[in-house]
């Protein structure tokens, strides 16, 4: 039986955007305090202080929780312009919001790059808060004829 695998990353519209029912950390505290509540023992210690606490090796923790490559999110990025857009050709600008933590930056450089797209740099948190438009500075310098 050939099933596909499932798709981890999916782009859609910001006005279809659903922030998910449990966060993920609601759902970690949940798990954890059913796992705590089933081995809890009233009159034993039930773990150790912290300080008898080791290190996960890098090579285990790789294995555990491996680095992402992205490979699949640009895939995921490069189908929905094609679905936008009809082609692979960037449109004359397109912006991509995402949750912090979520590698958008490094997903757009590598599909920008594998396509020849030009990607404007974003401003750091320090110049949003402050108002600070030099980030703005490569409009000076672009080719504005085409």
């Amino acid at each position: 039986m050939n099933r596909k695998k499932p798709n981890l990353w999916e782009y859609v519209p910001l006005a279809d955007y659903a922030a998910p029912q449990a966060t993920i950390a609601r759902t970690i505290k949940r798990g954890i305090k059913d796992i705590w509540q089933r081995f809890q023992r009233n009159d034993t210690q039930v773990h150790d202080h912290a300080q008898n606490l080791e290190y996960l090796p890098r090579s285990a923790l790789e294995k555990v929780a491996p680095l992402s490559n992205c490979s699949e999110a640009v895939r995921a990025l490069e189908i929905a312009v094609k679905e936008k857009t009809g082609s692979a050709q960037a449109p004359s600008v397109m912006m991509v919001a995402g949750l912090p933590g979520s590698d958008n930056a490094q997903i757009l450089s590598r599909l920008a790059k594998a396509l020849g797209w030009r990607l404007i740099p974003a401003p750091d948190p320090q110049q949003i808060l402050s108002q600070d438009l030099t980030w703005l500075e490569w409009t000076k310098c672009a080719d504005t004829h085409g």
